[in-house]
């Protein structure tokens, strides 16, 4: 199924972006540590940060498609599972 490799891939991107930014906040903590200005750098983290939500938003999406992940609201039902009468 070519959806689960694109979950393979956003769940790869999301933990990439995790390590990055875990990077990022202690390059932020060596710069204010040594007087120097975070400005740029505080900059960058929250291009990655919202980078990071963009791949949460893609990987929701394939979770949906796959039924792994509520549609408007609704839990997916369960294989097998009848639904309400």
């Amino acid at each position: 199924m070519h959806e689960q490799q694109d979950l393979a891939k956003a769940e790869a991107d999301i933990a990439e972006a995790d390590g990055l930014i875990e990077k990022q906040r202690a390059i932020i903590d060596k710069l204010r540590n040594d007087g120097h200005s975070t400005e740029i750098a505080e900059q960058l983290l929250t291009t990655m940060q919202d980078s990071r939500h963009a791949f949460e938003a893609h990987r929701k999406v394939i979770l949906e498609t796959l039924g792994l992940y509520p549609m408007g609201g609704r839990r997916p039902r369960s294989p097998g599972s009848k639904g309400r009468s």
